[in-house]
């Protein structure tokens, strides 16, 4: 129910998915005790499908894969020099990114200036990126109610096991670099 939570909600307010799809998707889950599942195996391949097309443009694209890079690597310097303490993880957003501002450290500074609004990256191969990462390669495999009882939609739909394992092969390590402007 997380992924679908947050499939629904980014997929709605990064706009790439309209009211009335977020609704008729909500419209179709169905529960039976604890059990999420949907009756309908096309309509649950299509959702399928839907995340893992959010994944490629919403979580996993360059420019969430390059700034991720670059805010992680701005805070591990900033823990790494005392900056920020453990503490400051369990604050909220706005109190550890005015400490990383507050700082004079340079390699912190420089990544805070890439951040800004208008700054992108492209995908690259290992040897030319210059963020090159394991990624988390989000997808969900939907379960459908059947006469045979619970079955997921690899095992209904033909073909979808073949894309999951494919997919799951292109995005479990990701290169970007930034796009010159």
């Amino acid at each position: 129910t997380d992924r679908l939570d947050y499939f629904l909600r980014d997929a709605f307010m990064r706009g790439v998915m309209p009211q009335f799809v977020v609704d008729e998707i909500l419209n179709q889950i169905q529960f039976e005790g604890d059990i999420l599942y949907f009756e309908d195996a096309r309509f649950a391949g299509m959702v399928a499908v839907m995340f893992m097309n959010c994944t490629r443009m919403l979580w996993s694209d360059p420019n969430s894969i390059g700034s991720w890079s670059l805010l992680a690597d701005a805070i591990k310097a900033a823990y790494e020099q005392g900056i920020v303490t453990e503490e400051d993880f369990f604050t909220d957003d706005e109190t550890l990114m005015q400490k990383l501002r507050a700082s004079t450290d340079k390699r912190i500074q420089q990544n805070l200036a890439r951040l800004q609004p208008g700054k992108f990256f492209r995908y690259a191969p290992k040897e030319s990126a210059e963020f090159y990462r394991k990624n988390k390669a989000r997808y969900i495999d939907p379960l459908v109610k059947t006469e045979a009882g619970f079955q997921r939609v690899s095992v209904l739909v033909p073909n979808f096991a073949i894309e999951v394992e494919q997919f799951k092969q292109d995005y479990a390590y990701l290169g970007v670099v930034p796009i010159q402007n």
